[in-house]
Protein backbone atom coordinates (compact mmCIF):
# COMPACT_ATOMS: atom_id res chain seq x y z
CA UNK A 1 0.00 0.00 0.00
CA UNK A 2 0.62 3.31 -0.42
CA UNK A 3 1.59 5.32 2.96
CA UNK A 4 1.20 8.83 3.84
CA UNK A 5 3.15 11.41 5.97
CA UNK A 6 2.04 14.18 7.47
CA UNK A 7 4.33 17.15 8.06
CA UNK A 8 3.59 19.21 11.05
CA UNK A 9 5.30 22.04 13.10
CA UNK A 10 4.09 20.81 16.80
CA UNK A 11 3.85 18.26 19.25
CA UNK A 12 -0.13 17.84 19.05
CA UNK A 13 -0.48 17.20 15.49
CA UNK A 14 2.41 14.88 15.04
CA UNK A 15 0.47 12.86 17.96
CA UNK A 16 -2.71 13.31 15.63
CA UNK A 17 -1.29 12.05 12.78
CA UNK A 18 0.67 9.58 14.66
CA UNK A 19 -3.17 8.55 16.38
CA UNK A 20 -4.87 8.99 12.65
CA UNK A 21 -3.10 6.50 11.29
CA UNK A 22 -0.23 7.93 9.23
CA UNK A 23 2.89 6.05 9.16
CA UNK A 24 5.30 8.58 8.48
CA UNK A 25 5.30 12.57 10.04
CA UNK A 26 7.72 15.58 9.23
CA UNK A 27 8.75 18.44 11.63
CA UNK A 28 9.77 21.53 10.71
CA UNK A 29 9.39 25.11 11.82
CA UNK A 30 8.01 27.83 9.68
CA UNK A 31 6.08 26.13 7.03
CA UNK A 32 5.18 29.45 5.31
CA UNK A 33 8.21 29.54 4.39
CA UNK A 34 9.12 25.60 3.04
CA UNK A 35 10.22 25.22 6.40
CA UNK A 36 13.59 25.40 8.69
CA UNK A 37 15.00 23.21 11.36
CA UNK A 38 13.13 23.30 14.58
CA UNK A 39 14.13 23.75 17.93
CA UNK A 40 16.34 20.95 19.89
CA UNK A 41 14.05 20.66 21.98
CA UNK A 42 10.68 20.08 20.08
CA UNK A 43 12.85 17.62 18.03
CA UNK A 44 13.96 16.21 20.91
CA UNK A 45 9.91 15.53 22.69
CA UNK A 46 9.10 14.36 18.45
CA UNK A 47 11.52 11.84 18.42
CA UNK A 48 9.94 10.82 22.00
CA UNK A 49 6.35 10.64 20.50
CA UNK A 50 4.77 7.02 20.88
CA UNK A 51 4.77 5.47 18.00
CA UNK A 52 4.73 2.16 15.75
CA UNK A 53 7.65 0.44 15.10
CA UNK A 54 6.62 0.71 11.76
CA UNK A 55 6.43 4.25 11.63
CA UNK A 56 9.06 7.13 10.73
CA UNK A 57 9.20 10.43 12.35
CA UNK A 58 11.78 12.72 10.20
CA UNK A 59 13.14 16.23 11.03
CA UNK A 60 13.80 18.50 8.44
CA UNK A 61 17.44 20.07 8.84
CA UNK A 62 17.41 23.89 6.65
CA UNK A 63 19.60 25.90 8.46
CA UNK A 64 17.35 28.99 6.56
CA UNK A 65 14.93 29.61 3.97
CA UNK A 66 15.04 30.75 0.36
CA UNK A 67 17.65 29.02 -2.04
CA UNK A 68 19.39 25.77 -1.73
CA UNK A 69 22.97 26.87 -2.43
CA UNK A 70 24.27 26.94 0.46
CA UNK A 71 27.63 28.44 2.06
CA UNK A 72 30.34 26.12 3.39
CA UNK A 73 29.54 27.43 7.10
CA UNK A 74 25.40 26.81 6.39
CA UNK A 75 26.27 22.89 5.61
CA UNK A 76 28.66 22.79 8.54
CA UNK A 77 25.90 24.50 10.75
CA UNK A 78 23.25 21.96 8.82
CA UNK A 79 25.93 18.85 9.85
CA UNK A 80 26.09 19.52 12.87
CA UNK A 81 22.38 20.12 13.69
CA UNK A 82 22.39 16.51 12.09
CA UNK A 83 24.69 15.34 15.21
CA UNK A 84 22.97 17.35 17.75
CA UNK A 85 19.83 15.77 16.65
CA UNK A 86 20.67 12.49 16.70
CA UNK A 87 22.01 12.55 20.52
CA UNK A 88 18.36 13.87 21.49
CA UNK A 89 16.46 10.65 19.42
CA UNK A 90 16.03 11.72 15.86
CA UNK A 91 16.80 8.67 13.41
CA UNK A 92 16.01 10.16 10.00
CA UNK A 93 16.35 13.30 8.36
CA UNK A 94 14.88 14.97 5.38
CA UNK A 95 18.33 17.61 3.58
CA UNK A 96 19.83 18.85 0.46
CA UNK A 97 21.98 21.13 -1.09
CA UNK A 98 22.65 22.07 -4.21
CA UNK A 99 25.91 22.72 -6.26
CA UNK A 100 26.24 26.39 -9.06
CA UNK A 101 25.75 25.47 -12.56
CA UNK A 102 28.90 24.47 -14.40
CA UNK A 103 30.30 27.48 -16.82
CA UNK A 104 27.81 27.04 -20.14
CA UNK A 105 25.30 25.67 -17.73
CA UNK A 106 22.01 26.86 -16.13
CA UNK A 107 21.09 23.10 -14.32
CA UNK A 108 22.73 22.87 -11.00
CA UNK A 109 24.10 19.36 -9.46
CA UNK A 110 23.22 18.06 -5.96
CA UNK A 111 25.94 18.85 -3.68
CA UNK A 112 26.81 14.70 -3.00
CA UNK A 113 29.61 15.87 -0.74
CA UNK A 114 26.66 17.28 1.54
CA UNK A 115 24.63 14.43 1.56
CA UNK A 116 27.52 12.36 2.01
CA UNK A 117 28.23 13.69 5.24
CA UNK A 118 25.06 13.83 6.39
CA UNK A 119 24.48 9.79 5.76
CA UNK A 120 28.02 9.18 7.43
CA UNK A 121 26.41 9.94 10.81
CA UNK A 122 24.24 7.03 10.53
CA UNK A 123 20.94 8.55 10.04
CA UNK A 124 18.17 8.08 7.58
CA UNK A 125 18.15 10.55 4.93
CA UNK A 126 15.74 12.00 2.74
CA UNK A 127 16.00 14.36 -0.37
CA UNK A 128 13.72 17.63 0.08
CA UNK A 129 12.78 19.81 -2.16
CA UNK A 130 16.42 20.81 -2.87
CA UNK A 131 15.56 18.37 -5.73
CA UNK A 132 12.76 20.53 -7.54
CA UNK A 133 14.44 23.82 -7.43
CA UNK A 134 17.43 21.77 -9.77
CA UNK A 135 14.08 19.87 -11.60
CA UNK A 136 12.67 23.28 -12.44
CA UNK A 137 15.48 24.17 -14.59
CA UNK A 138 15.44 21.65 -16.96
CA UNK A 139 14.02 21.63 -20.48
CA UNK A 140 11.60 19.10 -21.38
CA UNK A 141 14.24 17.61 -23.91
CA UNK A 142 17.11 16.77 -20.99
CA UNK A 143 13.91 15.58 -18.31
CA UNK A 144 15.16 12.04 -18.59
CA UNK A 145 18.42 12.05 -18.39
CA UNK A 146 18.67 14.94 -15.66
CA UNK A 147 16.09 12.61 -13.51
CA UNK A 148 18.35 9.18 -14.28
CA UNK A 149 21.32 11.88 -12.89
CA UNK A 150 19.48 12.88 -9.86
CA UNK A 151 18.21 9.60 -8.86
CA UNK A 152 21.70 8.16 -9.26
CA UNK A 153 23.51 10.42 -7.34
CA UNK A 154 21.07 10.29 -4.44
CA UNK A 155 21.38 6.89 -4.38
CA UNK A 156 25.01 7.11 -4.22
CA UNK A 157 25.18 9.42 -1.27
CA UNK A 158 22.47 6.80 0.52
CA UNK A 159 19.48 8.62 0.21
CA UNK A 160 16.52 6.14 0.55
CA UNK A 161 13.45 8.75 -0.09
CA UNK A 162 12.69 11.48 -2.85
CA UNK A 163 10.41 14.00 -1.67
CA UNK A 164 9.41 15.75 -4.97
CA UNK A 165 6.81 18.21 -6.28
CA UNK A 166 8.47 17.03 -9.77
CA UNK A 167 9.91 20.27 -9.59
CA UNK A 168 6.68 22.13 -10.60
CA UNK A 169 4.75 24.38 -7.67
CA UNK A 170 2.42 21.52 -6.93
CA UNK A 171 2.82 18.11 -7.41
CA UNK A 172 -0.21 17.36 -9.46
CA UNK A 173 1.77 19.98 -11.77
CA UNK A 174 4.79 17.95 -11.51
CA UNK A 175 2.75 14.49 -12.11
CA UNK A 176 4.75 13.82 -15.31
CA UNK A 177 8.42 14.19 -13.73
CA UNK A 178 6.92 12.47 -10.64
CA UNK A 179 6.15 9.21 -12.52
CA UNK A 180 9.88 9.08 -14.42
CA UNK A 181 11.02 9.36 -11.29
CA UNK A 182 9.19 6.49 -9.45
CA UNK A 183 9.79 4.52 -12.86
CA UNK A 184 12.99 4.84 -12.66
CA UNK A 185 13.80 4.11 -9.06
CA UNK A 186 11.39 1.21 -9.34
CA UNK A 187 13.57 -0.18 -12.41
CA UNK A 188 17.13 0.94 -10.27
CA UNK A 189 17.17 1.63 -7.26
CA UNK A 190 14.25 -0.36 -5.47
CA UNK A 191 15.10 1.00 -2.04
CA UNK A 192 14.48 4.57 -2.54
CA UNK A 193 11.37 5.90 -2.42
CA UNK A 194 9.50 8.39 -4.37
CA UNK A 195 7.33 10.47 -2.45
CA UNK A 196 5.21 12.87 -3.72
CA UNK A 197 4.61 16.13 -2.53
CA UNK A 198 3.11 19.67 -2.93
CA UNK A 199 -0.83 20.29 -2.91
CA UNK A 200 -1.74 16.80 -2.13
CA UNK A 201 -5.51 15.79 -0.92
CA UNK A 202 -7.83 13.42 -0.91
CA UNK A 203 -9.00 14.98 -4.21
CA UNK A 204 -5.99 14.04 -5.65
CA UNK A 205 -4.32 10.94 -4.47
CA UNK A 206 -5.10 8.52 -6.64
CA UNK A 207 -3.26 10.33 -8.88
CA UNK A 208 0.28 9.75 -7.12
CA UNK A 209 -0.83 6.34 -6.40
CA UNK A 210 -1.46 5.46 -10.01
CA UNK A 211 2.05 6.88 -10.99
CA UNK A 212 4.14 4.70 -8.65
CA UNK A 213 4.73 6.48 -6.10
CA UNK A 214 5.38 4.79 -2.50
CA UNK A 215 4.27 7.29 -0.25
CA UNK A 216 2.56 11.10 -0.44
CA UNK A 217 3.36 13.91 2.19
CA UNK A 218 0.44 16.02 2.90
CA UNK A 219 0.37 19.48 4.36
CA UNK A 220 -2.67 21.81 4.36
CA UNK A 221 -4.47 18.93 2.78
CA UNK A 222 -4.88 17.32 5.99
CA UNK A 223 -4.80 21.11 8.27
CA UNK A 224 -7.67 22.89 9.46
CA UNK A 225 -7.63 26.67 11.00
CA UNK A 226 -7.84 27.04 14.46
CA UNK A 227 -9.16 30.64 15.37
CA UNK A 228 -6.83 32.27 17.93
CA UNK A 229 -7.60 31.84 21.62
CA UNK A 230 -9.87 34.70 23.06
CA UNK A 231 -9.91 36.23 19.28
CA UNK A 232 -7.90 39.42 18.15
CA UNK A 233 -4.94 40.37 20.29
CA UNK A 234 -1.11 41.20 19.00
CA UNK A 235 -0.78 37.61 17.07
CA UNK A 236 -0.34 37.59 13.47
CA UNK A 237 -2.36 34.79 11.13
CA UNK A 238 -4.25 31.60 12.28
CA UNK A 239 -2.65 28.35 13.45
CA UNK A 240 -3.36 25.03 12.03
CA UNK A 241 -3.82 21.56 13.40
CA UNK A 242 -4.35 18.29 12.21
CA UNK A 243 -8.03 17.23 11.20
CA UNK A 244 -8.12 13.39 11.49
CA UNK A 245 -11.13 13.27 9.50
CA UNK A 246 -8.86 13.89 6.52
CA UNK A 247 -6.52 12.01 7.52
CA UNK A 248 -8.86 9.07 6.86
CA UNK A 249 -9.97 9.92 3.97
CA UNK A 250 -6.77 10.43 2.64
CA UNK A 251 -5.93 6.91 4.22
CA UNK A 252 -9.46 5.45 2.94
CA UNK A 253 -8.31 6.36 -0.92
CA UNK A 254 -5.09 4.36 0.02
CA UNK A 255 -5.84 1.79 1.62
CA UNK A 256 -7.34 0.45 -2.05
CA UNK A 257 -3.94 0.82 -3.30
CA UNK A 258 -1.67 -1.78 -4.57
CA UNK A 259 2.86 -1.48 -4.10
CA UNK A 260 3.55 0.07 -7.45
CA UNK A 261 4.48 -2.77 -9.63
CA UNK A 262 7.96 -2.86 -10.99
CA UNK A 263 8.54 -0.95 -14.56
CA UNK A 264 10.75 -1.40 -17.40
CA UNK A 265 13.85 0.56 -17.61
Amino acid sequence: MVFMETSVTNLACAASSIAAGARSVELCSASAVGGVTPSLSLARDFAALPHPDTSTLTVLVRVRDGDFFYTASEKECMISDVSLLQSVGVTSVAVGSLLPPPPGSSIPSLDVDFLNAVHDLGVEVTLHRACDDLLSRVPPSEMDEEVSSLVDAAAKAGVTRILTSGGMPTALEGLSTIKKLANYCHAHYPIVAVVAAAGVDVQNVSKFVEAGVEAVHVGSGVRSAVTPVGGGGLSEGQRSEVDSSKVSSILSVLSGSSPPPPSTP
